[in-house]
């Protein structure tokens, strides 16, 4: 089993663990030969699933993966200690991740090499990591899910962002509607006041013979 990157999008993939690290401390580190995967299933979210990922030529960049399972590898690891490693490479000039071993223990090691005036310096850092077996992998199944009836591009989010923070002081329940016309509705409700903040004409992704033929079709 060999595992060895270099990352070319840090920020980007420190980000997605960020979110994944909100919902849960530990989550599964799934990686394949096009794209790698942050999983948390419903046995440690009270029911919730979450399946996050990207292609891997978004983040790395000679990117070796072996495995008797298909080049497929996977493990459990903690998220902030994931974090934490990526906030301390975002400045760097390379990373190098790889999977790497002590005694028989295995960790997810980062190189991270930064510049200064006058010299560079190399940071290692080892997360501990529990690989998981091939039957263990294919117990993880992402989900079908539906067509959705209405999809469109999100408002900057640092706009969107400022607007649900402000509403929360209303009230702790957000309706969120949307239409294939662009039209995006965010409201909040308490007992003597409702507001509600709209946008429009976002775009969205073409989906070909998926798309509504209603563009007013709306979802909430």
């Amino acid at each position: 089993m060999r595992l060895r990157t270099k990352i070319i999008n840090v920020d980007l993939f420190q980000k997605i663990v960020l979110a994944v690290e909100k919902i849960n401390k530990e989550c599964v580190f799934f990686l394949t030969p096009k794209e790698i995967q942050l999983i948390l299933t419903n046995d440690v979210t009270d029911g919730m699933q979450v399946w996050s990922g990207a292609s891997v030529n978004l983040l790395f960049d000679e990117y070796r993966i072996e495995s008797l399972n298909n080049g497929e590898i996977a493990f459990k690891i903690n998220c902030a200690d994931l974090n934490r490693a990526l906030k301390s490479a975002l400045e760097a000039s390379e990373v190098i991740m790889k999977l790497t071993k002590k005694g028989n223990d295995p960790f997810l090691n980062f190189q991270i090499q930064k510049m200064s005036m006058h010299n560079s310096v190399i940071l290692l850092q080892d997360i501990p990591v529990e690989i998981l077996t091939a039957a263990q992998i294919a117990s993880y199944v992402e989900p079908n899910l539906a067509d959705p009836e209405v999809y469109i591009y999100l408002p900057p989010l640092k706009s969107v962002r400022n607007v649900v923070e402000s509403m929360k002081n209303i009230s702790d329940y957000l309706t969120i509607s949307a239409n294939m016309n662009g039209e995006l509705t965010l409201q909040v409700e308490a007992s003597l006041v409702s507001v509600n903040t709209y946008y429009n004409k976002l775009g969205h992704p073409a989906k070909g013979e998926n798309t509504p033929s209603d563009p007013k079709q709306q979802a909430t």
